[in-house]
């Protein structure tokens, strides 16, 4: 029965480990419990078999000259030094992930490190004194010895209880009575960890996953149906179209063959159109999709992607209204976010007909500066209708204009040029571990551009 009793102070090591369960992340949860497990483990081992070999071997006097220069004692220290080490620094490590996965330092996590390191110290170091002076009635039993070792287990057993209680209800019941439902609040949670949990795995097993960016269809009806059964086949998790969604977005009789075009790869993925000058900022377009923030410009992290959508045909002059909102958008993304993409539908750079005019020159005076400050990896464009890539400044422009409607060729020279193609297309953009790589395929489904960005 006695034995009973300490395998079950045993089992309360495990007890904190849960109190990080309250942030709905179970790979934290694992590491953690694996973590604390061994580093502690090691750490009691120490202390309890230096007070067992302490004991034992001298019996009623406490000869601490003799025992600390003794072999066994360098062994044990250096056990209970390595086991804190590797705690203490697994806790570091662990809020360097907690930091890199929220994006901002989370004063929960920040609460819990900081008290469980505190406490430690205090509880590990407090622990040898009552064990090693601890007066043992039967002197060299094993019962004698089971209590020297009662002491630090009762001990700790309360401490690991009251600390998983302030953790458990800070965290966990804490956050769900803020939100006044505790059913909505565990289901937020563990829609959070899964979220997560698939980032994480995908960063690990650097599995990629796909972002299709395609856009002037008009009314290139067969192409784009062509089109959209090439992207299907790519399976993206989401997909964005620069603009020119129709011929004129005014007319009510043009947005029904566009919905029935689509109506299979947006009911099994994200969409994410961008306003073109032929929607003409008509309510139609605003009826026929659910979007972000105003509708017209707004920004969503997918893959630690972070992809802003612009709206060019209003105002982008420095100090407009949607120039201030870039700035501060793109000046505040989270620090988990490994690329940041902007999408709007007027091309600044372009071989295409529409390259140069006034529009475009506007745009390198007034948003290419802010790509550059707050260093945009790439910007997909449409307008002209082909594809073209060019590089400035460490940064990627791609016009993706080839979803139907009909082609241009070039018609000036770009400078800065370094692919174009008179083709209809379709744009495929994988994020693996180290870069986000962007394929360019035809109607045949040929791949025509490559091109990784890091």
């Amino acid at each position: 029965m006695k034995r009973n009793r300490y395998f079950l102070f045993i089992t309360l090591f495990f007890l904190p480990s849960v109190s990080f369960a309250g942030e709905g992340n179970i790979v934290i949860l694992g590491l953690f419990s694996l973590i604390y497990f061994f580093g502690s483990f090691l750490a009691l081992v120490a202390l309890f078999a230096a007070a067992i070999f302490w004991h034992v071997k001298n019996k009623d006097k406490l000869r601490f000259s003799s025992f600390f220069k003794s072999r066994m004692f360098l062994i044990l220290s250096g056990l209970f030094v390595g086991g804190i080490f590797l705690e203490f620094v697994g806790l570091g490590i662990l809020y360097k992930i907690l930091v890199s996965i929220y994006g901002k330092d989370e004063p929960s996590m920040l609460v819990i490190l900081g008290i469980w390191a505190v406490m430690n110290l205090l509880v590990y170091g407090i622990l040898i004194v009552p064990t090693l002076y601890f007066k043992r009635k039967e002197p060299g039993t094993k019962g004698a010895v089971m209590k020297v070792i009662a002491i630090p287990f009762v001990i700790i057993a309360a401490w690991i209880l009251l600390v998983s209680a302030f953790n458990l209800y800070y965290l966990f019941l804490g956050k769900a009575v803020k939100e006044k439902n505790v059913t909505e609040s565990c289901e937020n949670l563990l829609a959070d960890a899964q979220e997560k949990i698939s980032g994480m795995m995908s960063d690990n097993l650097d599995s990629p996953q796909r972002v299709v960016i395609y856009g002037d269809s008009r009314t290139g009806i067969d192409t784009h149906k062509k089109i959209i059964s090439l992207i299907m086949k790519a399976r993206p998790e989401a997909v964005f179209n620069v603009g020119d969604i129709v011929e004129d977005g005014r007319k009510p009789e043009e947005w029904p063959v566009f919905n029935e075009i689509t109506k299979d790869l947006r009911a099994n993925t994200n969409f994410y159109p961008v306003l073109g000058n032929h929607e003409e900022d008509s309510p139609l377009f605003y009826n026929n999709f659910e979007l972000p923030g105003n509708e017209q410009w707004y920004s969503i992290n997918f893959n630690k992607i972070h992809f802003t959508v612009l709206n060019s045909n209003k105002d982008l002059s420095v100090g407009s209204e949607q120039y201030k909102w870039l700035e501060n958008d793109l000046a505040n993304v989270g620090k988990d976010i490994r690329f940041k993409v902007v999408t709007f539908h007027h091309p600044p750079f372009s071989s295409g007909k529409h390259g140069g005019d006034e529009i475009s020159s506007d745009l390198q005076k007034s948003v290419v500066p802010l790509f550059e400050k707050y260093k945009v990896s790439a910007v997909f464009n449409g307008h002209d209708h082909d594809y073209e890539r060019s590089e400035v400044n460490g940064i990627s422009y791609f016009v993706t204009g080839g979803g139907g409607a009909p082609l241009y060729p070039p018609v000036r020279k770009n400078e800065v040029s370094k692919k174009f193609e008179m083709a209809y297309h379709y744009s495929v953009l994988e994020r693996t571990k180290n870069a986000l790589k962007v394929s360019v395929y035809d109607v045949d489904d040929k791949l025509i551009d490559e091109a990784s960005i890091k």
